[in-house]
């Protein structure tokens, strides 16, 4: 059960890797949703390409720890 449960989360940082790499390229879906806005639309936050790329990198390493050094497949 464990193995299945760490393989599911794995795949979701990988997915979340993934979307925040696209954004870094320029893509814009699930961006309005992504980032918070005042009562009137504008940005609270702009997130910065360096801040992306590295969340992007950081759920990587989440996903790489989860799946291997959790699972014993890498000794840490």
């Amino acid at each position: 059960m464990e193995f299945v449960l760490s393989i599911v989360i794995a795949t979701i940082f990988i997915f979340l890797a993934l979307l925040h790499f696209f954004w870094l390229l320029g893509g814009h879906w699930g961006m309005a949703v992504a980032v918070p806005t005042d009562l009137n639309g504008r940005r609270i936050f702009n997130p910065t390409r360096v801040g992306t790329l590295l969340v992007a990198i950081g759920l990587l390493i989440f996903a790489f720890v989860m799946e291997f050094v959790l699972n014993g497949n890498l000794k840490a």
